[in-house]
């Protein structure tokens, strides 16, 4: 049975009419549809709002923890909105965002994305598809513009683990 027809027969029981019951039916379907229309990604509503310059109330709508549950979703245009953003957040805002394990789900994201599962003996791994060498390309930028910070560089010099992984995740990337 469909949701239309449980949702009609719902209404039918308590003893609503059958044309009432299907006006409230399209008035559900019609915002539903106008909810998934009007969505967009968090990275792109952000790459707009950036394009349009709304200044430090941006940080206060963009703050690090939605940023950090946002780029755990590995789609290009979080990463790339990200790195614009981390551009112009304030050392305050950088620190949240480091302290909350920003950096941490970044280098996380480039180990995920530089991975290709494949016997240990076997032959060399297969070349990664331009979807994820872009993506690559922009968490490797996120990472780069939170070292360009006093307060990301400072974070990381703190945190020798983060170093080792980026050693290590660069020696796996020579190799």
């Amino acid at each position: 049975m469909e949701l239309k027809e449980l949702f009609l027969t719902a209404f039918e029981k308590i003893g609503m009419t059958t044309s009432l019951g299907q006006q409230l039916w399209n008035r559900v379907a019609e915002r539903a549809r106008r909810s998934l229309s009007n969505s967009e990604e968090p990275g792109q509503r952000l790459l707009e709002e950036l394009r349009r310059d709304e200044g430090s109330d941006l940080q206060s709508r963009w703050e690090p923890e939605l940023c950090i549950n946002m780029i755990r979703v590995p789609i290009t245009t979080n990463y790339a909105a990200l790195r614009k953003l981390l551009k112009v957040v304030s050392r305050e805002w950088m620190v949240e965002f480091v302290e909350r394990g920003g950096l941490a789900v970044l280098l996380e994201a480039l180990e995920r994305l530089g991975s290709c599962p494949g016997p240990p003996d076997g032959p060399p791994r297969a070349p990664l598809g331009m979807e994820k060498t872009i993506s690559q390309l922009r968490v490797v930028e996120c990472i780069r513009e939170v070292m360009n910070s006093a307060a990301g560089l400072s974070f990381l010099l703190d945190h020798a683990e983060y170093v080792h992984q980026l050693v290590n995740e660069n020696d796996k990337k020579i190799q």
